[in-house]
């Protein structure tokens, strides 16, 4: 099962939760030239759907997997952006580029994961939970660094902490434990910086004035 990179920090560890319940998933990576060369089967529809089908397109390729043999996990929901219709749009992306690739399956998963099992259900709550905090205080971080780019570097290893434990290599604890440590050592400046506004609020604020 190849898994997207929609978030550079949840993504990696839902994968590694698959993993751990016995599924050979994979995360997909991007690139530029990626996003550019899936421009070519863009008919008007929604970008994200063309890139992830490159993005399926270039892995299978690279690693020689047989198209009829793997999966991409598409996400099943009934909200805005027609996203519903996500899986069967990538189908027909595979199907037109021909070459196997309409043999290769495009899975409609729940986003909590509940229908493969419990226990994945169980760890994606977590996933979604420690990603959102990593985030979180690293926007609280980042303004104060005293070294520009400790906390990037910070929180690529702390995506590799998690991983083992979503794995279960190691406890779930120890890990939180260790990234807390990693953000905590980062040399950084006492103070307070202004807050940025964005340019939607500032127009919403302008115009109710």
């Amino acid at each position: 099962m190849l898994f997207p990179r929609w978030d550079p920090i949840v993504s990696p560890l839902l994968v590694a939760n698959l993993r751990r319940t016995g599924i050979d998933a994979r995360l997909l990576r991007s690139s530029e030239l990626i996003i550019k060369k899936s421009m070519v089967h863009n008919t008007g529809q929604c970008l994200p759907i063309n890139i992830i089908a490159q993005e399926f397109i270039e892995y299978i390729e690279e690693h020689n997997l047989k198209p009829e043999s793997t999966m991409l996990w598409a996400i099943e929901a009934k909200i805005s952006c027609n996203i519903r219709l996500y899986p069967e749009y990538i189908k027909s992306i595979l199907e037109n580029y021909g070459k196997g690739f309409e043999k290769a399956h495009v899975y409609g998963g729940l986003l909590t994961h509940l229908e493969i099992s419990l226990n994945a259900a169980y760890y994606a709550y977590f996933a979604y939970m420690l990603g959102g905090l990593v985030r979180m205080t690293s926007y609280k971080i980042r303004p104060y660094e005293i070294n520009k780019g400790d906390t990037d570097l910070a929180i690529k290893e702390i995506i590799g902490i998690l991983e083992t434990a979503f794995l279960g290599e190691i406890p779930m604890d120890k890990a939180v434990y260790k990234a807390v440590t990693l953000f905590d050592r980062i040399p950084r400046r006492e103070g307070k910086k202004p807050k940025l506004l964005c340019l939607a609020t500032f127009m919403y604020v302008t115009m109710t004035l």
